[in-house]
């Protein structure tokens, strides 16, 4: 004899769970999984919705780029840009493990710009004030910065930047010979390292290419700058892509 459900409201004197009773808490759970799920989605912060696509995309092979980790504060390293390559990536961690093992975590910075991979180190992290000879601080920086050379073809432009004050002495008449000198300074002890002539390259901006107002101690001193470009071959020469900066009038100080 085949056993019926009981039907509701029947007394079970057996405590067998009827079928519907299985079914309705199954749907109860998926109802709730549901439910978490779009609470979920609603307090998740982008950045890491972002993150977790990418990993649910490398997991189940979808074409596509992860997006790029995040660096720690003061690390010495920028955000790179959307559109920066594998190998770019890669040489700008490298470049930011050598600001860091040569002690000037806080003092250089490496991104992806519109023509490849530039390292902005300040002025007086590689040289003192109104000189264009190299600290011996700044040394073990430029050593790493050779050997990451050499394993990356391809031409290094060396930028010299100053702030706006103008500077007139015997050895630099103004900031256009200093900058030129500094840029000069680091491309010798590069070639001294072994890297070709013929892919190393000396520029002095003066105080024509600035990143901050110099309308300040501080902003003069963001300024003042060199800049190692690690050059794609597929993009005109020109700056290593800084950012707009309205100019101040020329000070009367002692150029620096």
């Amino acid at each position: 004899m085949i056993a019926r459900d009981p039907l509701p409201g029947e007394e079970n004197s057996r405590g067998v769970v009827p079928i519907w009773a299985i079914t309705f808490a199954d749907l109860m759970t998926l109802l709730m999984s549901f439910f978490v799920l779009l609470f979920s989605f609603s307090s998740l912060e982008a950045e890491k919705f972002k993150e977790v696509a990418g990993s649910m995309r490398a997991a189940f092979g979808v074409a596509g780029l992860a997006p790029a980790p995040r660096p720690a504060p003061g690390t010495g390293a920028a955000m790179p840009g959307p559109d920066a390559s594998a190998e770019e990536l890669d040489l700008v961690e490298r470049l930011r493990r050598a600001v860091e093992q040569a002690g000037l975590g806080k003092q250089g910075t490496a991104r992806v710009t519109g023509r490849g991979v530039a390292l902005r180190l300040d002025g007086e992290a590689a040289f003192e004030s109104g000189s264009a000879d190299l600290t011996p601080e700044v040394l073990p920086l430029l050593d790493r910065i050779a050997r990451v050379a050499e394993a990356n073809p391809g031409e290094i432009e060396v930028e010299g930047h100053t702030d706006d004050v103008p500077i007139a002495t015997e050895r630099y008449p103004s900031n256009w010979e200093l900058s030129a000198a500094r840029a000069g300074s680091a491309v010798r002890y590069l070639a001294w390292r072994g890297l070709p002539a013929s892919r190393i390259k000396a520029i002095g901006y003066a105080d024509s290419r600035p990143i901050a107002s110099n309308t300040s101690d501080e902003s003069r001193a963001r300024n003042r700058r060199v800049e190692f470009l690690f050059v794609n071959a597929a993009v005109p020469t020109g700056t290593a892509g800084v950012e707009s900066a309205t100019p101040a009038g020329p000070r009367s100080a002692a150029g620096r």
